[in-house]
């Protein structure tokens, strides 16, 4: 047996001698071995693209150095990670990239020769090369209705795909196959379906109608590859991932020799808004001048224990509507004190006064005339408040008022107490007399729909009791005796600038007489003679629960340094804020660490905070905020006023806070966000620990609603001393009235 040494080749020479068996020994024999030479496999190299199979004639460059190769035995000794080779009949290697493969992939093989020696192991490398496609981008800003879309999101664009067409065969856009996108899409909850259309493919809801489409437009070829443009259009949303910007759509085309897949990037239209940055300037003459005017129902119904509020010595352990309207009166009356207080000159007059069916001044000693007007300090109206309280020695006697509803009896006794003299000395401040701003402001607090007026017979039987259009024929301005239209009452609050602001309490509000809610009979006293227009939209007040009636008067309260602006428009009333194609789903604000959030479907404000005294709902997504600075935000984040925005600060500031910052987020019906800041600086107000909240005022705020109405019967009718919603605040000797009492309301 004869082994040849390591890299031995060419021919090999062995010489030997025999003997028998007697010893004798042979000539000297030659034997010559040629020694058979390995093949040699050299490396090789090649290249394809994405997805695109390649053939590699390996054995070009491999040699048998003293023989023939055997191509039939070449053998793969470690196949490609990103794609597999195999070999054809005539010794060439097929290699096809996996899906979706790109980069560099090896090979590693070897082959024998014609006398069975084995080759070295050759490497062959290859290059995938990635398939050059720049997605195609669409907007759905650009299906905006609101002229907020801009000329940088559009909705149709082209892109080309490049197909190796290596006979530079002609091609049209019939010839070329659209691979519709296995992407599962939506809109608006609807299941998307491709259907095949005119040289490409269109996605469609159930109902027909067309969201996306693709369509080959042109298929230019030459130096052996084909070029296919195409054009997708955006025709309608589609429904993205939960915080995801974008939705990425992938589809192919084929010419039958080459295959490229590429994708359509859908842009989702991410709500968005200009960020608000607001600054308090205190005036440099720090004055408060105020005229306060309370005008409160004493109708019988105001002794009902529904008002909201925890506490009362009632049958439901609830504060009676009365008694929750007085603690709401002292509560403004702080307030009124507070910012006199932080003025360097000022004063505050006040005017008590009630009314039924009749209505009167009220003064600061039993009995007091109904038909003279009283004007006092804030002390001495606080006074008042107590002696209405209780005993209620202040208020007016039932048997003389009466315990029916009359709003033209309560607007004409306003008027009065500007015409007579005050039995205190003390007149309305007259903005003549005064170096400074002078506010006016009424408050008119009523729970129940009008039932009488001044004049028998002169309501108007198709619009029943209330506030008419026009004064009666004859009518005299602050007469008991005479009703008052609407444009009587407009006429004198603007003469005075006074801001007449109605607030509607309890269940009764939910009532209707002739078609008219209470509401709706409200709105007449609601005036502001100020600016000389209507604020129904913010100074009608309609409440079901009465804990938030106090916060509500504070909101009125006069400040120099209250900024009103908005965080959907711009000064010069542009838009700056958009849903943007999806809708509205919510928007919500972050004040101090809590979260408040409107909801449209619900019409209503919801809070993740766990302290319920510091927010007020007032409908329509309207919300006011006490702020840890002692502010006072007045939002709206629903289609009420959108947009507008009212900041109070405090008095005074916490010692080292300079700014407040609150965060919008607006979440569009694709559940994506956009966020935008208020910030709010308050460096210019004076240091202070306090920071001006008034807790013992605020209790759980809730809105009135008719989804939430408590169900209590409605009107205005004499209640007896042992009735379950008896408080106290009727007595029995009104017993005789229930005979000559009238509508009950």
């Amino acid at each position: 047996m004869y082994t040849p040494n390591a890299g031995a080749k060419g021919t090999d020479t062995i010489t030997y001698q025999v003997k028998d068996k007697n010893g004798n020994v042979s000539n000297e024999a030659t034997v010559t071995i040629a020694i058979n030479e390995p093949p040699v496999a050299g490396d090789d190299y090649g290249k394809t693209k994405q997805g695109v199979p390649t053939t590699i004639d390996v054995l070009a460059n491999d040699k048998d150095p003293d023989g023939e190769l055997d191509k039939s035995t070449l053998h793969i000794e470690k196949n490609g990670s990103k794609g597999t080779a195999t070999f054809d009949v005539d010794g060439k290697l097929i290699y096809t990239p996996k899906p979706g493969a790109t980069g560099q992939d090896t090979i590693t093989y070897t082959v024998k020769d014609k006398d069975g020696s084995i080759s070295n192991t050759a490497t062959i490398t290859i290059d995938i090369v990635p398939t050059q496609t720049t997605p195609t981008e669409v907007y759905e800003k650009g299906l905006r209705t609101d002229g907020t879309a801009g000329d940088k999101s559009s909705v149709t664009v082209n892109g080309v795909i490049e197909l190796s067409n290596p006979t530079d065969k002609p091609t049209t856009p019939s010839d070329i196959k659209i691979i519709e996108p296995t992407t599962k899409l939506t809109s608006g909850g609807e299941p998307i379906k491709w259907e095949p259309s005119d040289n490409g493919f269109v996605g469609k809801t159930p109902d027909g109608k067309e969201v996306i489409s693709v369509k080959v437009t042109d298929t230019p070829t030459a130096d052996g590859n084909t070029k296919v443009n195409y054009e997708v259009n955006l025709k309608g949303l589609v429904d993205h991932p939960e915080g995801k910007d974008s939705l990425n759509i992938e589809f192919g085309v084929n010419n039958g020799t080459d295959e490229v897949k590429t994708e359509i990037v859908v842009h989702d239209d991410k709500p968005s808004a200009a960020d608000v940055e607001l600054s308090v300037e205190p005036p440099a003459d720090n004055t408060f001048y105020a005229n306060l005017i309370i005008s409160l129902d004493l109708s019988s119904s105001m002794g009902r224990d529904d008002s909201g509020i925890q506490g009362g010595n009632t049958h439901s352990g609830m504060k009676t509507r009365y008694d929750a309207a007085l603690d709401s009166i002292e509560s403004v009356l702080n307030s009124y004190e507070e910012r006199l207080n932080s003025a360097d000159a000022g004063e505050v007059r006040v005017s008590m006064n009630g009314f039924a069916k009749q209505a009167s001044a009220i003064g600061a000693i039993k009995g007091y005339p109904m038909d003279q007007p009283y004007w006092c300090s804030i002390a001495d109206a606080r006074k008042i408040v107590e002696g209405l309280r209780g005993y209620q020695e202040l208020r007016p006697d039932h048997q003389v008022i009466g315990v029916d509803t009359n709003y033209d009896a309560a607007l004409q006794q306003i008027i009065s107490i500007f015409q007579k003299p005050s039995s205190s000395g003390m007149e309305p401040l007259d903005a003549k007399n005064i170096s400074g701003k002078l506010d006016n402001t009424l408050f008119v607090i009523t729970d129940g729909i009008p039932n009488f007026g001044n004049q028998e017979g002169s309501q108007d039987p198709l619009v029943g009791n209330g506030i008419a259009p026009t004064s009666p024929n004859g009518f005299i301005p602050g007469s008991p005796n005479s009703d008052i239209g609407e444009d009587s009452w407009k006429a004198f609050l603007t003469e005075k600038g006074i801001r007449s602001v109605a607030i509607g309490i309890g269940q009764d509000m939910l009532n209707s007489s002739n078609g008219k809610t209470g509401e709706e009979f409200i709105k007449p006293i609601a005036f502001d003679g100020q600016k000389g227009k209507d604020n129904d939209g913010s100074d009608v007040i309609v409440l079901k629960d009465m804990s938030s009636l106090s916060n509500i008067l504070e909101k009125y309260v006069p400040s120099e340094n209250t900024i009103e602006s908005s965080f959907s428009k711009n000064s010069q009333d542009e838009k700056t804020l958009s849903f943007g194609a999806d809708g509205m789903k919510s928007i919500s604000i972050e004040v101090d660490g809590n979260t408040y959030k409107y909801d449209p479907k619900t019409n209503s404000i919801t809070s993740d905070g766990k302290d319920k005294s510091i927010w007020a709902d007032f409908g329509g997504g309207e919300v006011a905020i006490k702020t840890e600075a002692g502010g006072l935000l007045s939002i709206s984040l629903g289609e009420k006023n959108f947009g507008q925005l009212t900041y109070r600060p405090g008095t005074t500031r916490p010692i080292g806070m300079e700014k407040e910052t609150f965060t919008l987020t607006l979440t569009d019906n694709d559940g994506t966000n956009g966020k935008s800041s208020i910030s709010v600086d308050i460096s210019k107000l004076k240091e202070s620990g306090h920071t001006g909240l008034n807790d013992a005022d605020l209790t759980a705020l809730k809105l009135f609603s008719p989804e939430s109405a408590m169900e209590l019967s409605g009107g205005d009718h004499d209640v007896n001393a042992t009735s379950s919603h008896s408080t106290g605040f009727m007595h029995s000797s009104l017993d005789a009235l229930q005979e000559t009492q009238n509508a009950i309301i």
